[in-house]
């Protein structure tokens, strides 16, 4: 028998977060390679390579920094768009909360927009 799991809580945080901060929260940022600002720079007589990202989705910018030696990544920075986090002293927005008003917006107001076509036809 599969336990019975809970359902997420409704988090009120998640009900005026632009649909592009909600699908970036669920299932990750899109970064591509192709558009980034790429750079050279020295650091305590290494010399690193910087990029610069940008979420295709919900513009957040991913700063790395890599050693060009070993290709390890060094540091990582993120710029997060306006509103994309939340208050400090919050805590951490669940996923299952996040993906509950996804379904909410996407699904429920669809079948919503059906309905009326339905009955106005």
């Amino acid at each position: 028998m599969i336990p019975r799991q809970r359902q997420p809580k409704p988090d009120p945080r998640v009900k005026d977060m632009p649909l592009e901060y909600l699908a970036c929260r669920e299932g990750s940022h899109h970064f591509p390679w192709a558009t980034a600002k790429r750079e050279r720079i020295r650091e305590g007589g290494r010399e690193l390579r910087r990029t610069v990202r940008t979420c295709d989705t919900c513009g957040t910018v991913r700063i790395d920094v890599y050693n060009t030696r070993t290709f390890e990544l060094v540091h990582r920075h993120y710029d997060y768009a306006e509103g994309y986090t939340t208050a400090p002293g919050t805590g951490r927005m669940e996923r299952t909360s996040v993906r509950r008003e996804l379904f909410r917006r996407i699904w429920d107001e669809e079948e919503e927009e059906k309905e009326k076509k339905e009955v106005n036809a």
